[in-house]
């Protein structure tokens, strides 16, 4: 059958039965194929919003967008592939790991190549740590995440990034330590630590409720191992 009569059938079956899913699976990579990306992209996002779970599609989804030239929904939907274990769909899981990483290199020399002409740009340093996080590269992010917290030290997102990385290179007890005390100062009359609108997902991802070694007496104490994460009193 040629593509073009499969396409056909493919819409009129769909037509009649909007739930079946593995027809509009088929429907989406013919399209792809042809790199109709537009209406592949539809067909994906359907299917996704259908079967939230289904790796494949949100991979091929996030090709449809990379194919469009929309770069930060592409990164999203390849990112959310590989988390769905895309490996179990390994006639597009090379694609996806590699367009990926293309994504992800991209947007991490766009906001060094903007450190370069602002130096103290915290919103830009706080995307490359999130960027390195996801590309698996926490112990890289670690300069530019303590650089942050550095040039502004109430400002919350930059605790938060420097507790991301500590979590991903395995020093539990210092991004507990470091979440627990931004929580507290935020419950305490008159204390804040200031928040920032530029605070990616990533840095609300759950940490594991365990001891924390520098606590005492439930309360945080963070200053003997970052002397720049404290709270002060706001006027």
């Amino acid at each position: 059958m040629l593509p073009d009569e499969a396409l056909a059938q493919y819409r009129c079956g769909l037509t009649l039965e909007p739930d079946w899913h593995e027809g509009r699976w088929y429907l989406g990579s013919i399209l792809y194929e042809k790199e109709r990306y537009a209406e592949a992209r539809e067909a994906f996002a359907a299917l996704v919003a259908a079967q939230p779970t289904h790796a494949g599609a949100f991979g091929l989804k996030g090709l449809c967008e990379f194919g469009l030239g929309l770069p930060e929904p592409a990164l999203r939907s390849l990112l959310k592939a590989r988390s769905l274990s895309i490996a179990r769909t390994p006639e597009v899981a090379h694609v996806v790991a590699y367009h990926a990483g293309e994504l992800l290199t991209t947007f991490v020399e766009d906001f060094e190549a903007e450190l370069v002409n602002s130096p103290r740009h915290i919103p830009a340093r706080l995307q490359i740590v999130f960027e390195l996080v996801k590309r698996g590269e926490a112990a890289r992010a670690r300069r530019y995440a303590e650089a942050a917290v550095k040039l502004d030290p109430m400002l919350f997102a930059a605790h938060l990034a420097m507790g991301q990385v500590w979590f991903e290179t395995g020093d539990i007890a210092k991004a507990i330590c470091l979440v627990r005390a931004g929580r507290a100062a935020r419950a305490r009359p008159g204390r804040r630590l200031r928040r920032d609108p530029h605070i990616s997902a990533l840095s609300r991802r759950r940490v594991p409720r365990t001891h924390c070694p520098e606590t005492a007496n439930g309360t945080p104490r963070v200053t003997r191992f970052w002397p720049a994460c404290t709270v002060t009193r706001s006027s």
